[in-house]
């Protein structure tokens, strides 16, 4: 199992308060947990396509925040190491979710 932990990132344009964002790799099966405010009750779960092939469950998985969508926002973005591709999740304001065709 190979993870990413991105401790603290400001959530700006939403509730103001940091969230805690985890991104890791199950097996080949992508997955960030969003856990807003520190309040696990509230956590969401983003899931990602899952990666095929041999040695897929060991790549590492890394995130930055960028505006991908031109909205002003920062959106949360999915880097896999050795892909040139990343899955763009859109901050709508409350939550993050995907581009449709990704």
């Amino acid at each position: 199992m190979c993870g990413f932990l991105l401790d603290s990132f400001e959530v700006s344009k939403r509730d103001g308060r940091k969230s805690h964002i985890i991104a890791l790799n199950l097996n080949g099966k992508i997955s960030v947990i969003e856990i807003p405010g520190g309040d696990t009750a509230h956590s969401q779960i983003y899931n990602a396509p899952t990666l095929f092939g041999a040695g897929q469950d060991l790549v590492p998985v890394t995130l930055s925040f960028e505006d991908c969508n031109g909205d002003g926002k920062p959106d949360l973005n999915i880097h896999i190491q050795g892909s040139d591709k990343i899955i763009c999740f859109v901050n709508n304001g409350k939550t993050f979710t995907t581009i449709q065709g990704q």
